[in-house]
């Protein structure tokens, strides 16, 4: 009940003085202090020196933000997961030999074209995105040409170079006795980054990070992922599968230039065939594994996974997802985690049916602003926040 009267202020305060400031916007200290008295919220901070209705408003939040009293000790987190594999966008194109044209947006990407299109329409603003390849052939063919040029990052598992496709590469006499990170094949060096890729996945490893937690992971794991994953992450053998689910990060530097194409900041552009994740199969695992963990948080992400799939499968997995959330008991929060998206239904529908089933939201500016254009909110209108891409930031 103590989160839940915390929650209520919280929501109330910030429409409240929204309201005000709106309103009036050179609303007096006064009125913010008055209003914070009638919460009984302890007396209301008074920062230095003449401070502008935003800056009051930073401070009340500043206030009212406290850790809470009782501390998390089993946190679970799911439900999407996968390795990063990231190398230069602008090489991996080259190596496709495909050449920078007129840049384009895609929702979804079909075909070589459309990547490249893609690629240098966010390169040439500087910022990030994420979509998904539909073709599974051609997306197997563009990792399989990543693996096989100089920087390419491809994974190791049991003393062999295997690439991303699944294909074994011939064990190579060179291959180094620490352990490393580099083998040769001919006259070819292979260099292989990869990381712990997917929301759910990057926030558990970071929970993990804090050894007074335990943290459940669930998710499409695969060997190389797991392997990745922190010592202190438990993953249910029922989140384990086979072949890892591989997302593909296309960096860019600032100033980088390619054709009439010059990125302003440093970003990645991530593409990939990830049905496990698209299709949230792990959810059922996660609900499920939750009544044996017995968790003091939730965490969710991977929704914006499913914009690759059809308008049924959207609606169905949204709705099994809100039929498990009222399953957890209520004293329980749950938080949920979004990402760059750009199907505004589907949008729509998260906030119409998950939004309600949540405690807290995680997101930035510009998912905010798609959030708001998707749901007819406030500055819907608005092409972007002043001052950054416009187009959303993952």
């Amino acid at each position: 009940m103590a989160l839940w009267r915390g929650s209520a202020c919280a929501g109330f305060l910030a429409l409240a003085v929204g309201c005000l400031f709106l309103l009036e916007p050179e609303l007096p200290g006064s009125a913010l202090r008055s209003l914070w008295s009638s919460l009984r919220l302890g007396p209301a901070p008074v920062p230095p020196g003449p401070v502008s209705p935003e800056g009051r408003l930073a401070a009340a939040w500043d206030a009212l933000i406290v850790q809470p009293a009782r501390r998390w000790r089993r946190v679970a987190v799911g439900v999407n997961a996968c390795v990063d594999v990231v190398l230069s966008g602008v090489k991996l194109l080259q190596a496709l030999g495909l050449s920078p044209g007129n840049g384009r947006d895609h929702a979804i990407l079909h075909s070589k074209n459309d990547l490249e299109e893609a690629f240098v329409h966010f390169m040439g603003k500087g910022a990030a995105a994420e979509r998904f390849f539909s073709d599974k052939e051609s997306f197997h063919d563009i990792v399989h040409a990543a693996s096989e040029f100089p920087d390419a990052q491809v994974c190791l598992l049991h003393q062999r170079c295997i690439d991303i496709v699944g294909k074994e590469a011939p064990f190579s006499s060179t291959w180094p006795q620490d352990g490393g990170d580099r083998w040769k094949s001919s006259s070819t060096v292979f260099s292989f980054l990869h990381y712990v890729g997917g929301n759910a996945a990057l926030i558990g490893q970071k929970f993990a990070a804090n050894s007074d937690l335990k943290v459940l992971l669930c998710g499409p794991v695969g060997p190389k992922l797991h392997e990745l994953l922190d010592d202190n992450v438990f993953v249910p053998p029922e989140s384990l599968q086979e072949v890892d689910e591989f997302h593909l990060i296309l960096e860019y530097q600032a100033g980088e230039e390619w054709g009439p194409y010059k990125a302003p900041h440093a970003n990645r552009f991530i593409f990939s065939h990830d049905l496990s994740n698209g299709a949230m199969s792990m959810l059922e695992v996660f609900v499920s594994s939750l009544e044996e963990f017995q968790p003091d948080l939730v965490v969710l992400s991977g929704l914006h996974m499913m914009e690759g799939q059809s308008k049924e499968l959207q609606r169905k997995r949204l709705l099994e997802l809100v039929t498990s959330i009222s399953d957890i008991p209520a004293g329980i929060p749950v938080h949920l985690e979004l990402a760059s998206m750009t199907d505004r239904e589907l949008m729509s529908s998260i906030v119409h049916q998950v939004f309600p089933a949540v405690t807290s939201l995680g997101l930035n500016e510009q998912e905010l602003l798609f959030l708001s254009q998707s749901a007819s909110g406030p500055h819907s209108s608005l092409s972007s926040w002043d001052g950054v891409p416009d187009v959303g930031m993952g």
